[in-house]
């Protein structure tokens, strides 16, 4: 059977989200992505999520699609140096809707829907989702706007109530996103679906988040602190 509800939402793409998106918004996607992740959904078909085989693999994918440039390599061994140093961390588990966009959130007011759970992992990642939302938006990362007062929020909150996060497990998640969200638009370009500026944006996130000093530069501005 399926069970269908007519829902009036605002506009969600990602250009327009930011218009009405207020504190008041942000901290009910925040409780509610919260509430998903520790809630186990019944008559799911899981996924396996194994994020350091997803690097490996997509970067074989683009390599064998003739995207071949130098700060992959550096990619590669850096964000393998982040996975084993912080080994214990990638153990602990959590549901994970997937494909979390602007797209798959529904606002009407201050009524906040999530929809589309086709890519939900039972055994995820506490960041992987809002660092998703974070970095879905195809603009440099100096421009977002709405997203990093999310993003920091979340941060905080997961700190501060589930699990201590630590700089090095942040920045992995901000660089496998960046990189899964750039081989989408790569091969989304190669069929014409979006233009070049999409994916030299997508790049763009990349190279940031491979700048040590970038990163920190982001981190501060977001005003994490992950002593809290």
């Amino acid at each position: 059977y399926y069970i269908i509800e007519y829902f009036d939402f605002y506009d969600n793409r990602p250009e327009n989200f930011s218009k009405y998106v207020n504190d008041n918004i942000s901290n009910k996607i925040i409780d509610q992505l919260i509430d998903f992740k520790t809630t186990k959904l019944k008559g799911v078909k899981y996924s396996k999520n194994r994020p350091i085989f997803n690097v490996y693999r997509i970067i074989t994918k683009l390599l064998i699609n003739r995207y071949r440039k130098f700060f992959l390599v550096k990619l590669i061994f850096l964000i393998t140096l982040l996975y084993f140093k912080n080994l214990k961390l990638f153990f602990i588990k959590v549901a994970t809707k997937g494909d979390f966009t602007e797209r798959n959130i529904l606002i009407k007011e201050d009524v906040v829907k999530f929809i589309d759970f086709d890519s939900y992992y039972d055994k995820g990642s506490w960041l992987q989702d809002a660092t998703y939302l974070l970095l879905h938006q195809d603009v440099e990362i100096e421009n977002l706007k709405w997203q990093k007062k999310f993003f920091v929020k979340y941060l905080q909150n997961v700190h501060l109530n589930f699990m201590r996060l630590n700089k090095d497990y942040i920045r992995f998640w901000l660089l496998l996103t960046s990189l899964q969200q750039f081989s989408i638009r790569y091969f989304q370009k190669q069929k014409n679906l979006v233009n070049i500026d999409s994916v030299l944006h997508k790049e763009q996130h990349i190279k940031y988040f491979l700048n040590k000093e970038k990163f920190n530069l982001f981190i501060n501005k977001i005003g994490y602190n992950d002593q809290l």
